[in-house]
């Protein structure tokens, strides 16, 4: 059982790489509109309304955030 569950956390392992690798690729082809939607739809989410704020607990998705701005 512990080998089987090493092989499942090493394919696990493998196809987030794969995953990282794909996102990044797609990333660098988005157009500016197509960052735009996505600060948005961020924003829409996850920001205050009243004033200018983001809140998340995620630091990527804040890195995602600042960068767009």
């Amino acid at each position: 059982w512990a080998e089987k569950r090493k092989s499942s956390i090493r394919r696990k392992h493998i196809a987030e790489k794969i995953a990282y690798s794909n996102a990044k690729k797609l990333i660098r082809t988005l157009s500016l509109k197509e960052k735009s939607l996505i600060l948005a739809s961020l924003y829409w989410g996850e920001g205050n309304k009243g004033d200018f704020s983001f809140t998340n607990t995620d630091p990527d998705v804040i890195k995602v955030f600042v960068n767009g701005l």
